[in-house]
Parts: C-alpha cells; sequence; structure tokens
C-alpha cells in the first residue's frame, strides 16, 4: 500500500512539472500576456503540501533553465509561491470564495515582490514578456521612473497569471470534493479523479498548438487580402509624383516615400515634402 502511495505520488509529481513547462511553453509559443507556468505548482502544493509545491516550481525553472537561462533565477519565485499558496491551503482558505480571493491576491502580490528585483537586476528592468515589456516602454517613454515602470508591466502580468492560476486550482480542488461526496453517498464509484483532470488539462495543452497552427494554415491558405479596406494614393489625393520608388517606416511610425519628385513624410494624415 505504502509503494503504491509512493508511486501515486512521484506520478502525480512529474505530471505536475509537465503541466508547468507545457504552459510556459504555449504561453512563449502563443505570446501570451501571462506566464502559465506555475499551474503545477499551485496545485501540487494545494493538495500534497507546500514542500512538494517548491519541489515542483524549482524543477520546472530549473528544466526551462535551458531554454532560458533567466528561468533558474526565477525558480526564487516559484518556490515563495508554492509556500504562499501551500500553507493557505493548511489555513483551509480554499474552503471559502473569500479565502481563495485571499490565496490569489497574495500569490499575486508575492510573485510581484519577489520578481521586480529581478528583473532591475537581470533584465534592465524588463519583464521578459512582450506584453509586459510594452507596459514597461510605454511608461518609461511618459518619463516614469524605471523602479515604477517595472512594477507596472510585472504587475500587469502576474494579476492575470496568478489570478487565473489559483482560480483554476480552486476549481480543481472544488470538483475534486464534490466527487469525493458523491463517492461516499455510494452514487459514484471510488477511485482518484485529480490524476485524470490533470491528465486532460495536459493533453489540451499539448494538443491546442497543433490545432491553432493547423487552423491557421489553413485561413492563411484562404486569406483573400482583396477583401481588406484599401486606400489608394496618387496624384490626385495627397502624393505629387503618384509614383513611390522605395518606402521605410521609422521606429515613430512616420513612413519615408521617396519618388522621383523628392522625399515625402507620410504621418498617417497627410503627405508632407521633404
Amino acid at each position: 500500500m505504502r509503494e503504491r502511495k509512493n508511486w501515486e505520488t512521484a506520478l502525480f509529481t512529474a505530471i505536475c512539472i509537465c503541466l508547468n513547462l507545457g504552459g510556459k511553453f504555449l504561453a512563449s509559443h502563443f505570446e501570451l500576456p501571462l506566464w502559465a507556468d506555475s499551474f503545477g505548482t499551485v496545485l501540487s502544493a494545494c493538495i500534497a503540501g507546500p514542500i512538494c509545491g517548491a519541489m515542483v516550481g524549482l524543477t520546472g525553472n530549473l528544466a526551462y533553465g535551458a531554454v532560458n537561462q533567466l528561468s533558474i533565477a526565477y525558480s526564487i519565485t516559484s518556490i515563495a509561491l508554492a509556500l504562499i499558496v501551500g500553507f493557505a491551503a493548511r489555513l483551509k482558505w480554499f474552503d471559502r470564495f473569500y479565502g481563495f480571493m485571499k490565496a490569489a491576491s497574495l500569490a499575486m502580490f508575492t510573485a510581484l515582490v519577489v520578481s521586480v528585483p529581478f528583473d532591475m537586476l537581470l533584465d534592465n528592468g524588463f519583464t521578459g514578456n512582450k506584453w509586459g515589456n510594452g507596459v514597461v516602454k510605454y511608461l518609461l517613454d511618459r518619463g516614469w521612473p524605471l523602479f515604477l515602470c517595472t512594477v507596472m508591466g510585472q504587475l500587469c502580468l502576474e494579476f492575470v497569471d496568478k489570478v487565473l492560476t489559483v482560480a483554476l486550482v480552486y476549481a480543481v480542488i472544488r470538483i475534486r470534493r464534490e466527487q469525493k461526496g458523491r463517492e461516499s453517498d455510494g452514487t459514484l464509484p471510488s477511485g482518484s479523479t485529480v490524476p485524470a483532470i490533470l491528465l486532460v488539462c495536459l493533453l489540451t495543452g499539448l494538443l491546442l498548438p497543433v490545432s491553432v497552427k493547423a487552423d491557421t494554415d489553413t485561413a492563411g491558405e484562404a486569406t483573400d487580402y482583396n477583401d481588406y479596406v484599401q486606400s489608394v494614393y496618387s496624384s490626385n489625393n495627397g502624393l505629387p509624383c503618384g509614383e513611390a520608388n522605395d518606402i521605410a517606416q521609422t521606429n515613430d511610425g512616420v513612413l519615408w516615400i521617396g519618388t522621383y519628385a523628392g522625399l515625402y513624410r507620410y504621418n498617417g494624415r497627410e503627405f508632407r515634402w521633404v
């Protein structure tokens, strides 16, 4: 019996690590505005305890370090998250919706406090995510201090990521408890449903990129660009020469058009001869 329990624990831990890695690769591939790499950490911390959750988070970050070495440093964030959520589960916060909200808020705050110093030290204040970096750059252009820009960029990511992750884990726990209640009443056969739920999540994470890529390829083959709204500029509506030899765009979004009549600058509203 003990060997069977150890085998189930090892399988559960391995699946949680795979969920972390699968979510991370999925978020990175599709450039999502979240990390998606802590579902397994939070779930294992709630079910198996904070130490198991910390091991899952640490292993996942170390494994992803083969792709991005910065992930190794952020292992501390995963460990801190597992400890916070694990102790919150022991305090039975996940028994009530209000407790779940407290756990999600605390998880978000913990990840923010631990991650921002690493952003400042290792990545010049940037978050390592396209969306978070966009927030940082936007605020820097408006004269905000770098530290506040980093905090706001990281906060945007952590809010979405941690609230969604803890919410999914809360839903899994609620479903599991309802299943146990039915099993005790004799309305359902006994058995562990958590591995089944994890397996479905894992398969969904593996199959989603394939299906989305297939849909994208199919849509790309059938794309008809003639259906788009087009504006044709000529000598009648702004471009004096009516013919462009070359076009370039600068970082500020301005188009520069080289014609036989000279160089023109287009700001989105009007052409100006330069």
